[in-house]
């Protein structure tokens, strides 16, 4: 890398660090307030991206991602205050801007993996933090498979989450077929969950859907949610 892009992303750095020290969130719809169009412009204009090399357009969304994660962070204390469990869906909120500028550029085949791994990364260290701050989150499961492999955490259903997480909830249709499957499964699951039938036919089908997903890159390691 050039001198003068590590000297140019040392100065986004800077803006955005300066930023986040002056920032006082005081509600969770300031998770994607706070008037840092400077910080974002900084990162993304500072630098033609078009013109960088893969991993140098890389790192730029990686501090990128890292400064949404960071600015986060003071939002825990704001949880914490309610005093309640905090829902998929306000968890989501917020790793949704954590993971903003890795899911504007998931289409580059080239750091594709990387982008995964690095989002994956942050929502999983933004969850410890709200468990180290005795903060319960309460998640959305797959229903059907967890009924059929028995647990919520093994590899096959870490396979479908990634699936959930990375695919169908980026496009409409997707996100249609996943509120449907949450509003429709946990009754269907509840009927016939502890039938032979079910878990017979299911099985077979998910099997078959997982090895594809497997095979097209999904990964079968310890998965946190995105949702």
């Amino acid at each position: 890398m050039s001198s003068d892009f590590l000297t140019t992303l040392a100065k986004a750095d800077e803006l955005a660090y300066q930023f986040l020290a002056s920032w006082k969130p005081t509600n969770l719809n300031d998770a994607e307030e706070g008037n840092d169009d400077a910080v974002i412009g900084c990162y993304m204009q500072a630098f033609d991206l078009t013109k960088l090399g893969t991993k140098e357009r890389r790192d730029v969304v990686f501090h990128l991602s890292d400064y949404y994660f960071k600015k986060s962070l003071p939002l825990i204390k704001i949880i914490k205050s309610y005093n309640l469990p905090i829902t998929s869906k306000e968890v989501k909120k917020i790793t949704d801007e954590i993971v903003y500028a890795l899911d504007g550029f998931m289409s580059d085949e080239r750091n594709k993996a990387a982008y995964i791994r690095k989002k994956e990364e942050l929502i999983t260290v933004f969850k410890q933090e709200l468990t180290k701050n005795g903060i319960e989150v309460k998640s959305c499961g797959c229903y059907v498979a967890t009924a059929v492999y028995g647990s919520y955490d093994c590899p096959q259903v870490w396979v479908l989450r990634r699936y959930r997480d990375n695919a169908l909830s980026t496009t409409l249709l997707g996100r249609v077929f996943i509120r449907t499957y949450y509003t429709v499964s946990p009754t269907f699951v509840k009927l016939f969950g502890n039938t032979a039938w079910f878990n017979f036919f299911w099985r077979r089908m998910l099997d078959k859907f997982v090895k594809k997903l497997h095979d097209n890159g999904y990964n079968d390691e310890p998965y946190s949610d995105v949702m």
